[in-house]
Order: structure tokens, then C-alpha cells, then sequence
């Protein structure tokens, strides 16, 4: 669970109690009631972006907010492997998947590298599995028919009729 923010009018107070009160980052935490680690990580990335005491006038709470916790820029798409030609080729005799691998990294060389390629492909595998996309290999086994015998009755040659001993 990612750590939960701080409000802007206490980042405010971290500002201030460091640049104008000249506080350390303990005195600074026993006053904001917070961790010293928090203060550091705070003035950290205020330092990095280059803000002081006073803050600039056109940086209001939602503005400061969305300077300091910037949304990291989304992962790029890579080009997706052909599953199905994949699953043809590995059928046949000498086709290892590094094989495939390193043709598909030949026509995409910014796709998947190995570590992430072989998941992908078994993941497709699974999800065309469940979808019915083609069947499964698998194998059932038969159970052997059993015999029971009773715990009592081991001797075969007393199995017959019981009643017969008086």
C-alpha cells in the first residue's frame, strides 16, 4: 500500500520551519507530528525541483500537489508476439522458443526481452486455452479396477458359506 500524503498546508510548514526557522529535520518532524524520514523525502524533492521559502504566489495547494507527485509517463506499448505462430513453430523439430525469440526481436527491437517474452507467450497460451482457442494436452488416467475384500473374509476357501460351521 503506497504511503499516504501529506497535506499541502503541512508540506507549507516543512518549507517554512526549514528555511525561515533555520529547524532540523527531527525538530521539524516533533513539531509537524510526522517521521524525520518524511521531512527529508519532502525537502528532497522541493530541493530538487528548486523551491524555497517563500513558495512562488502562483503555486496554490492543488498546483503544488501536482508539481511534487508528477504521474510517471505511462510504459510504452510493445509490439505483441504472434502466439499462434509461435505455438505452430515450437511443434516442430529444433525450434526452441529462444529461437523465436531472437526472429522476433529481429523484425521488433524494441519488443520484449527474453525474460519478458516467454510469460507473455505462456499467458496467451492459458488465456487461448480457457477460450477454447485450441485444446489442451493433457492426458487423463483411468483408475485400475479395484477388488475389495472384506476385512473378514481373506481366505478365499472361507468365503463360501458361513453357516456350514455348527
Amino acid at each position: 500500500m503506497p504511503a499516504r500524503r501529506l497535506l499541502m498546508r503541512k508540506t507549507r510548514e516543512i518549507l517554512r520551519l526549514r528555511h525561515e526557522q533555520g529547524l532540523s529535520h527531527r525538530e521539524i518532524a516533533r513539531v509537524c507530528a510526522i517521521g524525520a524520514g518524511t521531512v527529508s523525502r519532502y525537502l528532497e524533492k522541493t530541493a530538487e525541483l528548486g523551491f524555497g521559502w517563500p513558495l512562488p504566489g502562483e503555486l496554490d495547494d492543488p498546483a503544488l500537489e501536482a508539481v511534487l507527485f508528477r504521474r510517471p509517463a505511462p510504459a510504452r506499448k510493445r509490439a505483441q508476439p504472434d502466439c499462434a505462430y509461435i505455438h505452430r513453430e515450437l511443434r516442430r523439430d529444433g525450434v526452441t522458443l529462444q529461437l523465436l525469440w531472437e526472429e522476433y526481436l529481429g523484425v521488433h527491437p524494441s519488443g520484449y526481452r527474453y525474460t519478458q517474452f516467454w510469460p507473455t507467450v505462456a499467458r496467451r497460451e492459458r488465456t487461448e486455452a480457457v477460450r477454447g482457442g485450441h485444446p489442451r494436452r493433457r492426458t487423463t488416467f483411468a483408475p485400475a479396477p479395484v477388488t475389495y475384500l472384506a476385512h473378514w473374509s481373506i481366505n478365499p476357501r472361507r468365503l463360501s458359506n458361513r453357516s456350514d460351521r455348527a
